[in-house]
């Protein structure tokens, strides 16, 4: 026996009802908006809904790790940057074990939101500190990284020199 609009009717109804919450790799949750039917206008974007893993301010000393979702210095399999100290000029912000970044240039802290984080284009390359004009890691810098834990977060230089003054946000 046959039901009217056949077994779509069920299906499309269902489907428009539903709406799911969806884990994602960065540790955040996106809320998927049902499918619109003919009559109803399109879903807004689905939305990262970020709450901070970790935040704070620290030093990242010359030649050493952070781990940004400890949000502390770290030994070397477990850390996300390393400022390496090439020689008293050549200096580098490299990501270390599967974690990206992005330098968002001097970014407004507060509106580089996790949705803006998420649309970074991330690199495993370093990011250039040297004491030099090929400096890119000014005071007031923004920068985003994707953990290889898959979480989103951002860091602000804070003070510039052998050692780096930051402050950071790590979203779970």
């Amino acid at each position: 026996m046959a039901m009217a609009g056949g077994v779509r009717a069920p299906l499309r109804t269902w489907a428009a009802m539903a709406c799911c919450l969806v884990a994602c790799s960065s540790g955040a949750y996106v809320v998927a908006s049902p499918s619109p039917t003919s009559s109803e206008s399109a879903a807004p974007t689905p939305s990262v809904i970020a709450q901070p893993l970790s935040q704070g301010t620290s030093t990242l000393r010359g030649t050493f790790m952070f781990d940004f979702e400890k949000g502390a210095e770290s030994a070397p399999g477990s850390a996300d940057v390393w400022w390496e100290q090439v020689d008293s000029v050549r200096r580098y912000l490299s990501a270390q074990n599967g974690t990206l970044l992005a330098r968002m240039g001097f970014a407004d802290w507060g509106a580089a939101s996790a949705e803006l984080l998420a649309r970074q284009k991330f690199s495993p390359q370093p990011l250039d500190g040297s004491n030099s004009s090929n400096n890119s890691l000014t005071h007031g810098t923004v920068v985003a990284f994707k953990t290889r834990h898959g979480h989103l977060g951002k860091f602000r230089v804070d003070t510039y020199g052998y050692n780096l003054g930051i402050t950071w946000v790590t979203y779970g």
